[in-house]
């Protein structure tokens, strides 16, 4: 029972923080954009539509993998975990000169918007967000009815999100460099990856079937 309750605290956990890595970085994305497009409505609209879109995406990432077998299941997880922090970085490390370039190459600001959002975001978002179809699986081993894990974990989830939100946008933004942020927010995301993927490994062993 010890075992349990302690594997399902932890899980909650690693989903709480990825709900605070998921939203929050909407926040940093805002500021990512904003010395190229502003921060009026259009880019705000685009933003959000980006977000939303791979929050979807992502949301049928991982009720696909959550459905593979056990070790397989943990392979895509490794994998999907490696996509996050590479993107993450990668768009740190590149997000000026693409940015620069985007905004002389496209006449519409729109299809600019749209296309900075997609090359930044997407990879990040939509890996960070299929993590909670996979968690809703593992909790459901524990005995737990799917509505009831699907309730809980969402619900957890989208306390992470406001956390992010507020956490970002009233003590982070205001008080570090934005490139100190971005590098700090690749290492949270392999850590909370590397956080699920040991717990699968080793707090679940009826999912390796």
């Amino acid at each position: 029972m010890t075992s349990n309750r302690l594997r399902t605290a932890l899980l909650f956990a690693v989903v709480f923080c990825f709900g605070i890595l998921s939203m929050g970085y909407q926040q940093l994305g805002s500021r990512v954009l904003a010395p190229y497009f502003g921060g009026d409505y259009i880019v705000w609209s685009v933003l959000i539509s980006t977000f939303l879109g791979a929050f979807t995406a992502g949301s049928f990432l991982g009720g696909w993998v959550s459905d593979l077998p056990g070790r397989r299941r943990q392979a895509a997880m490794f994998a999907i975990g490696a996509v996050a922090v590479g993107s993450l970085l990668v768009g740190s490390l590149v997000r000026r000169p693409l940015l620069a370039a985007l905004e002389q190459s496209f006449e519409s600001v729109i299809a600019a918007l749209l296309v900075a959002c997609l090359a930044l975001f997407a990879a990040p978002v939509i890996t960070l967000s299929s993590v909670t179809p996979v968690a809703i699986e593992l909790l459901t081993r524990t005995g737990v009815h799917p509505g009831k894990a699907a309730g809980r974990l969402y619900g957890l989830g989208t306390l992470g999100n406001i956390a992010g939100v507020f956490i970002t946008a009233l003590c982070l933004i205001p008080n570090f460099p934005l490139p100190g942020i971005l590098h700090a927010w690749t290492l949270a995301a392999a850590f909370c990856f590397a956080a699920l993927w040991l717990l699968m490994r080793n707090l679940w062993p009826a999912a390796h079937d």
